[in-house]
C-alpha cells in the first residue's frame, strides 16, 4: 500500500478499492517540478477579475512566506 502525503488510510483504502494498484497515477506526477525546491508544483486558477480569469498555472506548493519564485501556465491541463 502506497501513502501520498496528505491522504489518510480511510482515502487509500477507496481510492485501492476502485482503482487497482496497477492503474493508479496521481495527477501532480505530471506537474512541472518547482526549480527553487525540487518538488512537483501545485496547479492553480487565476481568481483577480481580467483576461486571464480562470486560467490555471503552476506554482511552488510551499506555503506562501515559503514559496520560490516559480511560475508557468498550465496549458492543457483544463
Amino acid at each position: 500500500m502506497y501513502l501520498k502525503h496528505g491522504l489518510d488510510v480511510a482515502n487509500l483504502s477507496f481510492v485501492t478499492i476502485v482503482f487497482p494498484q496497477c492503474c493508479l497515477q496521481w495527477a501532480d506526477e505530471q506537474f512541472p517540478i518547482c526549480a527553487g525546491h525540487g518538488q512537483p508544483c501545485t496547479i492553480r486558477t487565476v481568481m483577480k477579475i481580467g483576461p486571464n480569469n480562470g486560467r490555471r498555472f503552476f506554482t511552488c506548493k510551499l506555503p506562501k512566506n515559503k514559496q520560490c519564485k516559480f511560475f508557468e501556465w498550465a496549458e492543457g491541463y483544463d
